[in-house]
């Protein structure tokens, strides 16, 4: 296994590596269908779909417009979601697809903040790695629409996005 150096603050890298966490105790759960809470879950996507399309909306707007200050608002705000989705598992609530899908946004977020800072933090392989995160988001977004029995969402972010940083 190779080992990464990391020039990220500790500040940058607990965000990180609670969404990284986070994202592995969802995978981990039990799923929902086996537990019988198919109506929290659906009621909690339905909660969680609006906000996370807001979201990512507004991290294509960030990309698009490559505002470092607007990246890092956002991140706060979903550095503060991945703490209510945390509490929520801890009380047994079950996460939903964008609550994943948050997890995964903050990390590409990140990533972009390092390759848009001049502080030399960015590493090339955020770019593989962004890329991997967000089919993974656009993932878990096709399932939490279908779990809040919605239509599925038309995606913000897309690659071109990431590539275009």
């Amino acid at each position: 296994m190779r080992r990464v150096r990391s020039d990220l603050t500790l500040g940058q890298r607990r965000p990180l590596f609670a969404a990284a966490l986070l994202t592995f105790f969802i995978a981990a759960s039990p799923v929902t269908a086996q537990t019988g809470n198919m109506n929290d879950l659906a009621e909690r996507s339905k909660t969680m779909l609006p906000p996370t399309l807001d979201f990512e909306r507004r991290a294509t707007e960030a990309f698009t417009a490559k505002s470092l200050m607007d990246l890092e608002g956002l991140y706060s705000e979903l550095k503060a979601q991945i703490e209510v989705t945390e509490a929520s598992l801890e009380k047994g609530i079950n996460a939903s697809g964008c609550d994943v899908a948050v997890a995964n946004l903050l990390i590409i977020i990140g990533f972009a903040m390092n390759r848009l800072g001049k502080d030399g933090r960015y590493e090339p392989w955020m770019a593989d790695e962004s890329l991997r995160l967000l089919a993974e988001y656009q993932s878990s977004m096709t399932d939490c629409a279908t779990d809040a029995k919605a239509p599925p969402a038309r995606p913000y972010l897309t690659a071109q996005h990431l590539k275009a940083l």
